[in-house]
């Protein structure tokens, strides 16, 4: 009984420990593509322009092919942390986002410690997976990460495509 009790453990253990992408690999693949392509149309805003929607200094950059949004970058500095998310888009459809949160550990901002990093996977506008380690926003169980995170992505689409007729094409 024990043998089989930490034989299951042992198994789970190493299921669980499978890496995401290796899990996801449909999705590893195009976010693989959309990384390695350098002929997207970019859309830059800068802290200026967004100072209103958020706090610090901002910078949200988008990512397009033939007019479809494929990827948007979004880096958010205040005194405390930098926050940086990606959202990868399939057919301008979120499929994929990136979080993560490193808060300065010296007044000069040169030193940083990774305390959150998070991974949502999407499909047809639902969240159907997602992995992170460390404390995050999300720790608190009256919020709703799919919500958040959806509504968070139409706005930066939103913000992007404003200003997307007046972009150059740029390596990014």
């Amino acid at each position: 009984m024990t043998i089989r009790l930490l034989l299951l453990l042992l198994i789970t253990n190493v299921c669980v420990a499978q890496d995401f992408e290796t899990m996801h690999q449909d999705l590893a693949a195009k976010v693989n593509e959309i990384n390695r392509y350098r002929d997207h149309k970019v859309v830059k805003i800068e802290s200026e322009a967004i100072a209103d929607v958020f706090e610090g200094q901002a910078w949200l950059t988008g990512f397009y092919k033939d007019e479809a949004i494929r990827k948007i970058t979004l880096v958010i500095e205040s005194d405390l942390a930098t926050a940086a998310y990606n959202y990868y888009f399939d057919s301008g459809n979120l499929i994929y986002i990136t979080e993560s949160i490193d808060k300065f550990t010296s007044s000069d901002k040169l030193k940083t410690n990774r305390t959150f990093s998070g991974k949502y996977f999407f499909k047809d506008n639902k969240m159907f997976d997602h992995e992170g380690t460390g404390s995050n926003r999300f720790d608190d169980q009256s919020l709703n990460a799919e919500t958040i995170l959806l509504a968070e992505t139409k706005k930066n689409v939103d913000l992007l495509n404003k200003l997307k007729n007046n972009a150059v094409g740029l390596r990014n």
